[in-house]
């Protein structure tokens, strides 16, 4: 275990030496680039897991969760969860990619309910809460190490709570400007465009935050095993 360390010390070393040099040779910032855009076998490995968990959540979502719907037709969804796994193990950029895929591949029998406007929905909210989630945590720096558990888990909790309100208000202005008239175009019903009121609105705020506070507190519940993974990922 203590020769472990010492190679790490030492990889920690060279890195930061091999790093001075090329600031000093101008280099630097793009072979970081380079390193953060470069797809390797462990990111593809570890894309390709996050994507078959996403498939098996979702799937779960749709048959175990749909009893649970709240509004008589907003389901809590957990396959959340394996973005915020993938840009913790991968990247920001590689994680918001996934979800487009992630999301469409409900048609392939994922999920019996799936249909374009609530995939839409789901696609555009889930790429806002990321996206949104992925700036906060820079800001926070959420990503360098810490030294206590108390401290990471403040932030993620507060993260969470920024990113899910956010997300409901995100969710409020594509319903009414173009989701609930998409739907009731697609399904003919009229009576759906009178949704667009303060009490379906609030609606909007709750689900979002049961849905995206729900997939934090999964991620924050296995966040130790996540990180011995993340950690063996820098090291490797």
């Amino acid at each position: 275990m203590k020769d472990n360390n010492k190679i790490k010390v030492i990889n920690k070393k060279v890195d930061i030496k091999k790093s001075i040099e090329e600031i000093e040779t101008g280099t630097f910032y793009i072979n970081k680039w380079r390193k953060y855009f470069k797809l390797t076998p462990y990111k593809i490995a570890i894309l390709a897991t996050v994507l078959a968990l996403n498939i098996v959540l979702s799937a779960f979502s749709a048959f175990a969760l749909t009893p649970l719907v709240i509004g008589g037709f907003l389901r809590v969804e957990i396959s959340f969860l394996t973005y915020i796994i993938a840009w913790k193990l991968v990247n920001g950029f590689y994680s918001l990619l996934l979800v487009i895929p992630a999301t469409w591949l409900r048609y392939v029998g994922v999920d019996p309910n799936a249909e374009p406007i609530g995939l839409l929905t789901m696609n555009l909210s889930d790429l806002f809460a990321l996206s949104f989630f992925i700036l906060v945590s820079n800001l926070l720096n959420m990503k360098k190490e810490h030294t206590g558990k108390m401290k990471i888990y403040i932030k993620y909790i507060f993260a969470a709570v920024v990113v899910s309100i956010s997300t409901g208000f995100f969710n409020i202005l594509i319903n009414f400007t173009f989701i609930l008239d998409m739907y009731s175009e697609y399904m003919g019903v009229e009576a759906i465009k009178a949704l667009k009121t303060y009490s379906f609105a609030s609606v909007l705020i709750f689900f979002n935050f049961i849905k995206y506070v729900t997939n934090f507190w999964l991620f924050l519940t296995f966040y130790e095993t996540i990180n011995i993974i993340y950690k063996k990922s820098i090291f490797s």
